[in-house]
Parts: C-alpha cells; sequence; structure tokens
C-alpha cells in the first residue's frame, strides 16, 4: 500500500470552437489566446463567410450575436469581433438597436440582410 495520495483527475483542455476534449498529441491553434483543434480553426474570412451564409439563409431575419454563435456553433467572442468586421464593410448588412432577435425572441443588437427595396444614403445626400 502506498502512502501518497492518488492524484485528481485532471481536466482536459477544450477546443473553443467544437467544445470536445483535446488530447494529448492533438494538433491544435491559438485563436485569440483561445486553444482550438486545428481542423476547427477557422480564418477571419472562412469565420465571415459561414455567418454571411447562415444571415442570407434567413434574409427575413434580425439575429444577436448570441443566437448567431449558437447557430454556426462558433464562440461568441469570434462571432463579436467578425460582426464588428463585416458591418465595416459589407452595406448589404443591416444593425438594429433595439430590435427583436428572430432567434431568441429577446429585444438586442442585432443584424440581417438589407432588404432589397431599403434605401441607402450615399454621401452626396
Amino acid at each position: 500500500m502506498s502512502d501518497m495520495a492518488p492524484l485528481p483527475p485532471t481536466r482536459e483542455p477544450q477546443c473553443v470552437i467544437c467544445n470536445k476534449s483535446i488530447r494529448v498529441g492533438d494538433r491544435t491553434v491559438f485563436l485569440d489566446g483561445d486553444l482550438a483543434h486545428q481542423g476547427c480553426s477557422a480564418t477571419p474570412d472562412e469565420l465571415a463567410d459561414r455567418i454571411e451564409d447562415f444571415l442570407y439563409s434567413e434574409p427575413a431575419g434580425l439575429f444577436c450575436n448570441v443566437c448567431i454563435a449558437r447557430t454556426c456553433s462558433l464562440p461568441y467572442q469570434h462571432v463579436a469581433k467578425t460582426m464588428v468586421r463585416l458591418r465595416a464593410v459589407r452595406l448589404d448588412l443591416r444593425l438594429m438597436i433595439g430590435a427583436r432577435c428572430s432567434g431568441c425572441g429577446n429585444i438586442r443588437i442585432t443584424i440581417g440582410v438589407r432588404p432589397v427595396d431599403e434605401t441607402l444614403y450615399s454621401a452626396d445626400d
């Protein structure tokens, strides 16, 4: 019989994208300080594409970042950063403050596809 107490079980780190365990020997990458499987990681452009694909699959909807993250299986922090980038470069998306989210029903800041008939103000107006 040994005098040493058994070691407590160690908690394996989890991938921030798929939430599965990361085991010794798994190929990993760091994403904004978080650990992810190499196969789960995506470039900022890939994240933007995944979010845009979702928004265009629901063109009449307005969604909060929480629902976009859940639906696209992405970490909230990555969605929030990607949404800032998309709002700056994509005029076909619209930001609504105080709108009801089509996903959760809560009143939040939401983003969706701009209706075709909605006029955009140009710098000349």
